[in-house]
This record gives structure tokens, C-alpha cells and sequence, in this order.
């Protein structure tokens, strides 16, 4: 695949998971969790977006390992 469409598909995918977290954060809703520690939160939101992050790359490219914040690092 050429950069520009890498670029295209990180651009689309970077703007779905910000609407996301905006509908998120101007009507809150879900929960808040803790990760590795008492001081490292998680929320819904942060998870939903991770999720839809590697969906969307998961579609446009089936091979590709997946490293994130939320749910760490998967194979291609």
C-alpha cells in the first residue's frame, strides 16, 4: 500500500475514534476502571475507542500487528 493510503486509513480511523470520545465526553456515560494500578484509570470510552482504533485497522489491514495502550499488542 502506497503512504498516502496508510495515511488516509490513519487519518479516517484517528477522527472516528475522536468522535467517539467527544459523544463520549459531552454525555458521559459507563465506567471508570483501574489498570495496572490504584492511580492508572481506564474508562469505557478510553477501551471503546482502542477497540474501534483496532477494528477499523484490523479491516484495512488484516496482517498488521497491533500494539495499545488498553489491550496491548496483538499478531497480524
Amino acid at each position: 500500500m502506497e503512504p498516502n493510503g496508510l495515511l488516509a486509513i490513519a487519518v479516517e480511523t484517528a477522527e472516528a475514534a475522536g468522535r467517539l470520545l467527544l459523544e463520549r465526553f459531552r454525555a458521559p456515560a459507563g465506567g471508570l476502571g483501574r489498570k495496572s494500578s490504584t492511580t492508572d484509570m481506564v474508562s469505557d470510552a478510553d477501551r471503546d475507542a482502542e477497540a474501534l482504533i483496532r477494528e477499523r485497522l484490523r479491516a484495512a489491514r488484516p496482517g498488521d500487528a497491533i500494539v495499545g495502550e488498553e489491550g496491548g499488542s496483538t499478531d497480524g
